[in-house]
């Protein structure tokens, strides 16, 4: 008999990908969520805003409360995706604030932007995705409570925080992508943070086993390392993938301690250049990140 292959629609955009129909419906499920995150990963990232600063002056972010986030930061880092991971319920109410400098010479208002990709769609656009929406504050701080909108999807997405000078001081007002582009330069800065939105989120929810993992470098070169925090003492285990959902390598790391955490991976595992998918597993939480060789 010959085998039967179905076609499985993953993304809005009218990409299809084929797979064979097995016995094991396990492993059909298994390689439809590898391709998935395979082609979203691979074809989907957020945009990178220009922030230009003109020196030490440049107004900067010096602190970020925002739920369980809380990030400060003594220079001006222009864009920078933090890593750092943070956790919120869809419908839930969170504090925010943050703290900044101002350059009083030049300007002495601020405009103030959350925004939260709330459909995991890589931008921001939608009008429930933008949190907080401020124009003009003449202090260094603010502080608000915020709603995470009821339809935010559950899973790990992207929070950007954002500050710069007002339109006051001859600015465009602040825009996820800086797009289009402020003719005098963003003077200011944005911050990228990660907020996983989970129904289990409230006062007792457990926090979770392991957060801030990454994977790096990537594109991996001679060594690959996976970095991660554990909130608590865990037993580790990972898998790495590739795009047909083989799995060519996997160790269990056994009971880890809490803290910081690297594991560098033999890059020798991967056979040819392309995606694959490493499963990083901490207790009953599972994580997957894309590989690209």
């Amino acid at each position: 008999m010959q085998p039967q292959f179905h076609f499985i629609r993953l993304t809005n955009n009218g990409k299809y990908f084929k797979y064979m129909n097995m016995k094991n419906k396990s492993t059909v499920l298994f390689l439809s969520v590898i391709l998935f995150l395979s082609f979203r990963a691979g074809s989907q990232t957020y945009c990178l805003p220009v922030v230009n600063g003109y020196g030490p002056s440049t107004p900067g972010i010096t602190n970020v409360k925002f739920a369980d986030i809380n990030r400060t930061s003594a220079t001006n880092e222009g864009y920078i995706n933090t890593n750092v991971t943070g956790n919120a319920a869809p419908g839930s109410q969170v504090s925010f604030s943050i703290t900044f400098t101002q350059d009083l010479s030049i300007c002495n208002v601020t405009n103030l932007r959350v925004w939260l990709d709330a459909n995991h769609d890589f931008v921001f656009n939608d009008t429930t995705e933008k949190l907080v929406n401020v124009n003009n504050n003449s202090t260094t701080s603010y502080t608000t409570t915020v709603t995470i909108p009821a339809s935010a999807v559950i899973g790990v997405t992207r929070l950007r925080v954002a500050m710069k000078m007002a339109q006051a001081c001859g600015h465009t007002l602040p825009t996820p992508c800086n797009i289009p582009a402020d003719p005098i330069d963003w003077h200011g800065e944005i911050e990228d943070y990660n907020l996983n939105i989970s129904t289990t989120v409230g006062i007792e929810a457990p926090s979770l086993n392991i957060s801030s993992v990454k994977i790096y470098p990537n594109p991996v070169g001679e060594k690959v390392n996976i970095e991660y925090f554990l909130n608590t003492n865990t037993e580790v285990k990972y898998a790495v993938y590739d795009i047909l959902g083989n799995c060519i390598y996997q160790a269990n790391d056994g009971m880890q301690i809490h803290g910081s955490q690297t594991i560098p991976l033999n890059t020798t595992i991967f056979k040819s250049d392309g995606i694959y998918l490493m499963k990083l597993e901490a207790g009953s939480q599972t994580f997957i990140q894309k590989i690209i060789k």
